[in-house]
């Protein structure tokens, strides 16, 4: 799990300069964004209450910031987006990703993202102090908290496993790349985009995942540079089953995430499992159907063409691909009529 943390020096109900020091909590938020309709997003869920945390600090006694409020993000790199991603991303579909983000970089006043992650959430935990009580004299900003300031109040995220099935479920672009600076900061006391996928990378050949072909360049796959085919992901699905706690944060068929709206009407509704990934001209499905024995199936489905992201186009080759072949197991097409298309030339 993450843990944000409030420090300062405390007398009297007196602070000079509070600081909010990120932990890289991804699901980081106030109560008025999880469950923001106007957003179009999915429910950031198990969300870490901003509001609990501005209680804790009125509840351990501050009454007066006489400084500043300050969003310390250094436990990660400037690094606020991933530099081959077009720019209208940045807007809508990831980042800014930092060491301290809440409400993945929105802001209550304009519903917008800020580019100034570690300042916006600074203002947005003024305001809930100030909501309660807590007078400021100074202002929200962004900075590095200084050595051997005591921790007032605290909040730790959901466990881990949790957070990862919020992303699975709904392709949470933002939790991705901060989990991937995660691992960097964990493995190798960096959190970079690039020590990430050092170990990720390192893992996956030490796991035997067919690696040809693969490159990664972040953690959500919204970049046109990363490459990944059905072979890389039948390995590295091979190293889970059903069961398995992250194969069962996954979205699933007909009931939870990306997948709710997919094989409603068919007998993979509620045993598929899986994760989709979709960019314009490209869709993607991966994941689990159980079948009578206690065998699974396991499956890679990548498509790339245009317009194949248009729901339209991909959802009758995801039905009769999957809701005909895998549902009739075992009759059906065989493992070589279902093996890649040769590319066909444009």
């Amino acid at each position: 799990m993450f843990t944000t943390e409030v420090r300062a020096e405390l007398v009297n109900g007196v602070v000079g300069s509070l600081y909010l020091v990120g932990g890289g909590d991804p699901l980081l938020a106030a109560a008025w964004y999880p469950d923001d309709a106007a957003l179009n997003k999915y429910p950031q869920q198990p969300a870490t209450s901003l509001e609990s945390l501005a209680q804790a600090v009125v509840d351990a006694g501050v009454l007066q910031i006489g400084g500043n409020l300050v969003g310390d993000s250094s436990r990660y790199d400037a690094e606020l987006y991933v530099p081959t991603w077009p720019i209208n991303f940045r807007a809508t579909q990831g980042g800014p990703i930092s060491g301290l983000v809440v409400n993945d970089g929105a802001m209550l006043a304009t519903r917008t993202k800020t580019t100034d992650p570690a300042g916006g959430a600074a203002q947005e935990f003024l305001r809930l102090l100030q909501d309660r009580g807590v007078t400021v004299a100074g202002q929200p900003t962004g900075g590095t908290t200084p050595n051997g300031l005591p921790t007032i109040a605290s909040i730790s995220s959901a466990p881990l496993i949790e957070i990862v099935g919020e992303m699975l479920r709904n392709s949470d672009n933002n939790t991705a790349e901060m989990l991937l600076k995660e691992i960097g900061f964990v493995s190798r006391q960096s959190g970079t985009r690039a020590a990430g996928i050092t170990t990720v990378m390192e893992t996956l050949s030490t796991w035997g995942v067919p690696l040809q072909g693969f490159n990664m360049v972040d953690g959500s796959g919204l970049s046109r540079e990363n490459k990944v085919s059905c072979t890389t992901f039948m390995g590295l699905l091979g190293r889970y089953a059903p069961g398995d706690p992250l194969v069962s944060a996954m979205a699933v068929a007909g009931q939870s995430g990306t997948l709710e709206p997919y094989f409603t009407d068919s007998s993979l509704a509620n045993r598929l499992v899986g994760k989709t990934g979709s960019l314009t001209g490209v869709k993607g499905l991966v994941g689990y159907v159980p079948i009578d024995g206690g065998s699974v199936i396991r499956f890679a489905l990548l498509l790339e063409s245009p317009g194949v992201d248009d729901d339209a186009v991909f959802r009758p080759i995801w039905q009769e691909l999957l809701g005909g072949a895998l549902a009739s197991y075992p009759s059906g097409p065989t493992v070589d009529e279902l093996l890649p298309l040769a590319a066909v030339p444009r």
